[in-house]
């Protein structure tokens, strides 16, 4: 698995440990506070009580200790190792001693800073047990919903191996013994393959290397090592740089002067990987949890005025509420994105006798005037509440809260090289274009203004593109 990508499923995991802990600390104390109501008799008789008076908010503030303590004794006992995230392996085990490590040196802190006697015994030691279960349990829970069968985020890295056949067969076999790596090769580009039934396909020659990336769902292309000459390489690199797409590279072939490069191992293998955007793997993690929070609440606070659309989009004509359309995701990955219906029934059938009166450049199709758009239509997309259910795909993974939006894959083929490159990041709900007039925005600038967020991303984009979505969202501006 890439480094990008571990770190931020351990961030991850760490979030949802502490989001658990902080419920069970939350709720012990407030169980103990209330206990003597429902149970007045103590533990045991005499006149010396075992559970005295307890106040909520004197061990509230003891969190502060416990988040960290708990957590460097669950890192320190390997809780958030690349084994134990992605294999699931001696998870009650190393829950249980991390926990009792944890305890531990809760204890020394405590009797360390004088106020060990002021903190319930009671509350401590149930509050311990309970850690162990629940800690299992959300571990399993976040493992459930980050497998690619549920969580789009957590899906295989699409390779494409460039490489002669000495040097790219013993890397496809070692890919093949570690599917921890979350590595999956799509094909082989190189001069020796033949072509035939072979896994992964032979996909041509260096030559069908841009075809190739067009034809295929690619996260990453590998070259292996040369000798290759300066022109070959330098075509390489234009060729992923094009579309996008992450270059990782041999360190005995190197040449390459990219935005940002690092060091990788593979079971003897050294490679650099180049990239034509810089990531950042916390912020892009900081970024995914802001979907998911944001699309929870955003869809609570929205529920009411999406069931009530749904009713009246079904009582309209009859037909279904929500529209199903397929559209291209990152780096070409298919998915099937959610709409209220805008639209006839049968719209998409009569595609053709509308077409003269689009209203866009490009390949996509935009008309104000579009007879197929019912009643209740207009005004759900004037609204913008027709997009509702793509929060359903930002919680899924398959998309984001600010991002290009996602093109269909007809689209796709009709774009330029450099216009490719759009499909480098997770689409979103809003981007430039949404807070820049929309559809008033011809569609050559509106991929420059695409390509624009993705040259220049950052959380505090991301956040003031959504503050400027409101505005546009509550009058329509450029909605069509």
């Amino acid at each position: 698995m890439r480094q990008d990508k571990l770190a931020a499923l351990r961030v991850f995991a760490m979030l949802a440990d502490a989001l658990a802990l902080v419920f069970i600390f939350g709720a012990l104390a407030w169980v103990r506070q209330h206990f003597h109501a429902w149970w007045p008799y103590d533990i045991f008789p005499g006149e010396t009580p075992v559970l005295a008076d307890f106040e909520t908010s004197d061990h509230m503030p003891l969190l502060v200790l416990v988040l960290p303590i708990w957590w460097a004794g669950l890192r320190g006992v390997g809780h958030y190792s690349a084994e134990a995230l992605l294999r699931q392996r001696r998870v009650f085990s190393r829950a249980l001693r991390g926990v009792g490590f944890a305890t531990l040196f809760f204890l020394s802190v405590l009797w360390a800073l004088g106020v060990g006697g002021d903190f319930s015994r009671t509350m401590l030691a149930t509050f311990a047990g309970l850690s162990i279960p629940v800690l299992v349990a959300t571990r399993w829970g976040f493992r459930r919903l980050s497998t690619p069968q549920h969580h789009a985020w957590n899906a295989p890295v699409h390779l494409l191996v460039v490489g002669h056949l000495e040097a790219a067969t013993p890397l496809l076999c070692a890919i093949e013994r570690h599917p921890e790596w979350g590595l999956h090769a799509v094909g082989v580009v190189g001069p020796e393959f033949i072509e035939g039934d072979t896994t992964p396909p032979w996909l041509g020659p260096l030559e069908a290397l841009p075809s190739a990336l067009e034809a295929h769902a690619v996260d990453r292309v590998m070259l292996t090592a040369g000798p290759w000459p300066n022109d070959v390489v330098q075509s390489v690199a234009d060729a992923c740089d094009e579309v996008g797409v992450q270059l990782s590279m041999d360190a005995n072939a190197l040449g390459l002067r990219l935005a940002s490069a690092e060091v990788e191992t593979f079971e003897g293998f050294t490679v650099l990987s180049f990239s034509s955007r810089t990531a950042y793997p916390e912020a892009l993690a900081v970024k995914r949890i802001m979907d998911v929070l944001g699309a929870v609440v955003i869809g609570i606070m929205t529920l009411p005025l999406l069931i009530l659309a749904a009713v009246l989009v079904k009582l309209h004509d009859g037909g279904p509420a929500f529209f199903v359309q397929e559209r291209s995701g990152r780096n070409g990955r298919r998915f099937r994105m959610y709409k209220l219906r805008t639209m006839d029934v049968d719209a998409e059938q009569r595609l053709a006798e509308v077409e003269s009166l689009n209203e866009m450049t490009g390949p996509v199709f935009k008309a104000s005037t579009d007879p197929r758009i019912t009643t209740w239509g207009r005004w759900l997309r004037r609204s913008s509440i027709d997009e509702l259910p793509q929060l359903w795909n930002v919680f899924r993974g398959e998309m984001s809260l600010v991002g290009p939006r996602p093109p269909l894959p007809t689209e796709v083929l009709k774009y330029e090289r450099w216009q490719m490159r759009r499909l480098s990041m997770r689409p979103g709900l809003t981007c430039i274009w949404q807070v820049s007039g929309r559809n008033e925005v011809g569609f050559e600038q509106w991929m420059r203004l695409d390509l624009q967020y993705i040259d220049n991303w950052s959380l505090g984009m991301d956040l003031k593109l959504l503050a400027q979505t409101v505005p546009v969202v509550l009058f329509g501006f450029g909605a069509r």
